[in-house]
């Protein structure tokens, strides 16, 4: 047997298992970095869309506020127009009462006139 044909055949095979050994290592080395940049970005994103949905809950929360700003004071514009239409549906109640009785009170000094008139007109 040759002992140099079966060095170089053992050369090449711990050569060739070396050579596979790295690429197995680099391999695994890699994935792990992978994996570990996977969780660090997972992480920033989470971080991110928490502080995003704080933000925007700050921001409900003040729409919320002024919302009920809003209602109070439509409230309170309603209560006061309710007010003002009371007020004027008295007063042209009043108003109406009073030109009833002008009316009446002219109605009755016309009829008081025409019958002095007739009773005149008879003499």
């Amino acid at each position: 047997m040759d002992y140099n044909i079966l060095g170089s055949v053992l050369a090449a095979i711990v050569t060739i298992s070396g050579f596979l050994y790295s690429m197995f290592k680099i391999s695994r080395d890699m994935r792990a970095e992978r994996i570990t940049e996977n969780a660090q970005t997972l992480s920033e994103a989470k971080a991110y869309t928490d502080g995003q949905v704080a933000l925007l809950q700050g921001k409900i929360k003040g729409v919320e506020n002024s919302i009920k700003n809003l209602e109070r004071a439509v409230d309170q514009d309603i209560q006061h127009v309710r007010q003002t239409y009371n007020s004027e549906i008295h007063n042209l109640t009043i108003k109406v009462e009073e030109l009833r009785e002008q009316i009446t009170k002219g109605h009755s000094e016309m009829i008081g006139l025409i019958s002095k008139m007739i009773e005149k007109d008879r003499n």
